[in-house]
């Protein structure tokens, strides 16, 4: 009974707030940022690619942000969190910028999943320990993030540009997977 009152609330709550990530647009603080070029021709491909890419950003930051709250033992696991969701943030303002500078509107709403993965990580969290679901979570984003950019990066699609932009994404991203896989075995 207890079992089934705790999923129904976390199902509901999760149902509550489970609406798609919004971000605003892009400041012209980005606008500075090395990768904004002036409009260039942009294949559709790029374009389609770098705003898959930015609205996985948008969903990563959302997730990490609530993820933060989560755990119940150690506020380094929730300081770590709120960290890279402010990294990823700024990343995906630096890709929207780069994807306006192309002459395009860039995504600023999440993929339709991703309230779905939340509320998977919410469900979780009414049976297993938040902190480590909390990591789990973020890690299986991570993951994916770093998945769909080595994809985007094969397709052959983008410019150097571009290219150089996401590589050095996903580079980080693979030192946070390291970091994260280590906190992961900590808990």
């Amino acid at each position: 009974m207890l079992r089934t009152l705790m999923s129904t609330a976390a199902l509901g709550g999760a149902l509550a707030i489970s609406a798609c990530a919004v971000t605003a647009p892009p400041t012209e603080a980005a606008a500075n940022s090395e990768y904004v070029q002036t409009a260039d021709n942009a294949s559709k491909e790029e374009v389609k690619a770098l705003n898959d890419i930015a609205s996985m950003l948008i969903d990563a930051t959302a997730l990490y942000e609530d993820a933060a709250e989560l755990p119940d033992s150690d506020p380094q696991i929730s300081t770590a969190l709120t960290e890279l969701a402010a990294e990823r943030d700024a990343q995906r303002e630096d890709l929207q910028m780069r994807i306006k500078a192309m002459g395009v509107e860039a995504d600023t709403m999440g993929s339709p999943v991703g309230p779905h993965v939340r509320l998977f990580g919410d469900i979780r969290t009414a049976f297993e320990d938040d902190s480590e679901v909390a990591v789990e979570e973020v890690l299986r984003s991570e993951r994916y993030l770093a998945t769909n950019i080595g994809e985007a990066l094969e397709e052959g699609s983008l410019n150097q540009s571009s290219i150089q932009m996401l590589t050095e994404l996903r580079d980080t991203i693979q030192v946070e997977i390291a970091k994260l896989e280590e906190l992961d075995r900590q808990i």
